[in-house]
């Protein structure tokens, strides 16, 4: 099973804000997506670390490619 991580926990492995990490989920098409953990419209949304790690290394790939 994947870790799934907070907004907290992205923001420290991608060394941004927390707020960043929210703002970043909802306007980029290109970065994953959060998981709901229940129906509520305030319930807590996690990231797979996968999925995080995935995005974190074409990025990285994409830059050092220019």
């Amino acid at each position: 099973m994947d870790d799934l991580l907070t907004k907290y926990e992205v923001a420290s492995r991608l060394r941004l804000a927390p707020e960043t990490v929210r703002q970043m989920s909802a306007r980029h098409p290109g970065f994953p997506k959060p998981i709901k953990m229940g129906s509520a419209l305030n319930s807590p949304a996690r990231w797979r670390a996968t999925d995080i790690d995935a995005w974190l290394a074409a990025r990285v790939a994409t830059s050092i490619a220019k």
